[in-house]
């Protein structure tokens, strides 16, 4: 399970390092939170003129281009494993855009929104245009996915009936569990929390932060283990 990618915003000395690991330890599969930042149409910065003005001019196209090609140049650099990119609070930024109706305001984006609009509408892989690697699949919202007992498919950014999410929440709910979402790698009883492989200085990182470069790694006797 990598730290939160958020493409095209990765470290290339973290992601780079995960592509050893992944070939060094030859898993199944490769679990991915966020795989993409989506600040093209982030609501968090929707009134904030200013800072799309500096950090936030792509459009969502090129966004996506960017983001979709750099995924496969990681899976490329791996062999045989399977990846699963897990429904995260980031891929929900698109859905709160397209559900919004912003798509008639933003002009920018107005003709990527409504293909992608189409697509989920027809409950067809939005993002079928961008010839993704044949060993990537996208996990649906809601699906459980769980190798040796513990619970992979959880990003770790909703909790119970909607709820905000943490530790305590997944370690009551699954008897062992590995989460993402905070970006901050620790271990509470049996919920395991993995960190980033995106950089440490964003736009809404405020100074002081616990965010580090962290993977996890699930064995075949279902021990799960950090790896800085």
């Amino acid at each position: 399970v990598l730290g939160d990618l958020h493409l095209p915003e990765e470290d290339f000395i973290s992601v780079m390092t995960s592509v050893s690991q992944i070939n060094a330890y030859k898993p199944k599969y490769v679990l991915i939170g966020d795989w993409c930042s989506f600040n093209s149409i982030n609501h968090h910065e929707s009134n904030k003129y200013l800072n799309k003005v500096m950090y936030y001019q792509q459009s969502l196209e090129d966004e996506l281009e960017e983001s979709t090609a750099k995924l496969n140049k990681f899976v490329d650099m791996t062999e045989n494993c399977e990846f699963l990119i897990i429904h995260s609070n980031h891929d929900e930024f698109l859905d709160k855009w397209l559900n919004s109706g912003e798509i008639e305001k933003d002009k920018q984006n107005a003709v990527t929104g409504m293909k992608l609009y189409l697509s989920y509408a027809e409950h067809k892989d939005p993002y079928f245009r961008y010839s993704l690697n044949k060993r990537i699949k996208f996990l649906k919202k809601g699906e459980l996915f769980s190798i040796n007992g513990v619970v992979l498919s959880n990003h770790g950014h909703v909790g119970l009936c909607g709820s905000k999410a943490n530790s305590t929440t997944y370690v009551k709910t699954y008897s062992k569990s590995i989460t993402g979402h905070t970006h901050s790698p620790k271990i509470e009883d049996s919920n395991y929390t993995v960190g980033t492989c995106s950089k440490l200085n964003l736009t809404y990182t405020n100074h002081l932060s616990n965010w580090a470069f962290a993977n996890a790694l699930v064995h075949k006797n279902g021990v799960v283990q950090l790896i800085f």
